[in-house]
């Protein structure tokens, strides 16, 4: 590793150290769900999960004690860190700086992340801000429900997109639409499917059930309530293994933003090496070195412009790599 590289890398470092559990809201027995805010019964958005449509409060949160703080504007709504606990005598799974933190975490994948983003990252930003819950849950949740892409339509055909609303969740959501127009315009507009699915992720009857914890974040919206379940080991009613890979999936997100941020740092640093961090003479060679200077003094030896080469320092009468 040459010295400039080593400088970046320093730089680097210091730059990104400077930056820097609930009980069941329902109460209901396995099977039943609980009447929503208007005395309805919710719908679960995930298409998978099955249940009839039904209308509910789709409206984003007004002052909810869970909403998590606003932080800088380029990572969006962050979820706020959670003490271990559990739900149901269920695994226990603590929150920590936007990681869930379990015992045998399930794997997640930084490259579907980064397909998603490339494909739909303006869609998922804009909403997930714009409704106040994680760009990572959003992700999540459409890596999960759809593998990101843009299904025409569920299995059971109650759902579409990328987001996987079912036709009903989508009609109490958005008001003008009916089930079956909802159906076709989250599947010819992936957009309107990111901002169904981050609306009622984000409203405030889904935030008094998950109150912004990850995990519960994926069971409400995949059964549309916390629930108790012993098919999993989360012990929350979803279609089949939907908290697992959501997780590893929510994960495989904040690792790829770290991943961006790091290179968004190194990136930084290197546009300003020439001017912050050396401002010596340099030479093609070493045979070019002069053969005295002044203690101390610091000589770059390479391509310069191509930052490739190293330093040398004048010490005791001789040049020193650094």
């Amino acid at each position: 590793m040459n010295a400039l590289h080593a400088s970046v890398l320093f730089a680097s470092a210091s730059m990104a150290l400077a930056l820097g559990c609930a009980s069941d809201p329902s109460g209901a027995p396995e099977g039943v769900l609980p009447p929503g805010p208007t005395g309805t019964v919710p719908t679960p958005a995930g298409g998978d999960a099955g249940a009839p449509p039904a209308t509910h409060d789709a409206g984003a949160p007004k002052g909810d004690a869970a909403t998590p703080p606003k932080p800088p504007a380029d990572r969006g709504f962050l979820d706020p860190n959670q003490p271990s606990h559990s739900v149901f005598s269920g695994v226990a799974w603590s929150v920590n700086n936007q990681t869930v933190v379990v015992a045998s975490p399930p794997a997640g994948s930084v490259a579907t992340v980064t397909t998603c983003m490339k494909t739909y990252g303006t869609s998922i930003v804009k909403y997930a801000d714009l409704y106040r819950v994680s760009r990572a849950s959003v992700v999540a949740t459409a890596i999960t429900e759809s593998n990101c892409t843009n299904p025409a339509g569920s299995s059971d055909g109650l759902s579409s997109g990328p987001m996987q609303v079912t036709g009903g969740t989508c009609a109490g959501t958005v008001s003008g639409y009916t089930s079956a127009a909802c159906l076709a315009k989250m599947h010819s507009s992936p957009d309107f499917s990111f901002m169904v699915g981050a609306k009622y992720m984000g409203s405030s009857y889904q935030v008094a059930h998950h109150d912004h914890d990850p995990p519960k974040i994926a069971a409400a919206y995949n059964a549309g309530s916390i629930r108790s379940s012993t098919a999993n080991r989360w012990h929350m009613i979803v279609t089949g293994n939907h908290i697992e890979r959501w997780v590893g999936a929510y994960n495989a997100y904040r690792a790829w933003e770290k991943l961006q941020e790091t290179a968004r740092i190194v990136d930084a640093v290197a546009s300003a090496a020439p001017s912050t961090f050396f401002e010596g003479e340099n030479v093609a060679s070493e045979s070019e070195l002069p053969a005295t200077a002044r203690e101390g003094q610091v000589y770059f030896v390479g391509d310069w412009a191509g930052r490739d080469g190293e330093f040398r320092t004048f010490r005791g009468g001789a040049w020193l790599a650094e």
